[in-house]
């Protein structure tokens, strides 16, 4: 079990030091004011959020599947999903505020009376 646990340990220490690495190349790139950098930034997020996307919707299709012969799995399978989804929500965010930056969103640019054009 101890060997569980440290395994555990230091898998979450890792993500979690690789988590602080794509946080600041984030910060990085909005404070560097540089539109190329923001752009391989925005890229990179775009990228990360359809891996995110892509992983939740397998993880959803797994879900169905299992519903009927293993509810607990198919929770499982939808915990991740779940997660996934709202990482991928957490990452448009990221994405958008780019966006604005470099005004590269061209819906940004036809406003009117404070709402965006579609």
């Amino acid at each position: 079990m101890d060997y569980l646990t440290n395994y555990y340990k230091n898998l979450c220490e890792e993500l979690q030091a690789r988590v602080y690495i794509l946080e600041a190349g984030l910060r990085k790139a909005m404070k560097s004011g540089d539109a190329e950098i923001m752009r391989r930034e925005a890229a990179r997020q775009k990228a990360r959020r359809q891996s995110k996307l892509d992983l939740a919707g397998r993880a959803g299709l797994r879900a169905q599947q299992l519903q009927t012969r293993d509810p607990d799995k198919a929770g499982l399978f939808q915990g991740k999903s779940d997660e996934a989804k709202a990482s991928a929500r957490e990452l448009l965010g990221n994405i958008e505020e780019i966006e604005m930056q470099l005004d590269l969103d061209p819906t940004l640019r036809n406003r009117t009376t404070g709402s965006y054009q579609y």
